[in-house]
């Protein structure tokens, strides 16, 4: 359950703040800084695809990634360990760039 399902059960709006959209849009965000990054020459250029593809909220352990951000303080950390493990599965290289 997620802190807001209570006050949104019964609204068209529940899915919009569910927890796979609030993480997709951390991953989205992961995504636009890398392809950004790629552009200012901070990252290269084929490191941009195997991020951008493993930005995907449904390859995050949701479970573990509760467990993590209690000794996190936040969703961003263990959320980025997360993404650069399925990164480093399709790229090992590109896994630096995360």
């Amino acid at each position: 359950m997620s802190l807001l399902t209570p006050m949104l059960r019964s609204s068209p709006l529940t899915d919009w703040f569910s927890d796979a959209q609030r993480v997709q849009g951390m991953l989205d965000f992961e995504a636009a800084l890398a392809q950004a990054q790629a552009v200012c020459g901070m990252v290269p250029p084929e490191a941009v695809g195997p991020i951008v593809a493993a930005c995907r909220h449904e390859t995050i352990d949701f479970a573990a990634l509760g467990e993590a951000a209690v000794g996190a303080g936040n969703l961003a950390i263990p959320l980025v360990k997360q993404l650069t493990v399925q990164v480093k599965a399709r790229d090992p290289e590109a896994a630096r760039y995360v």
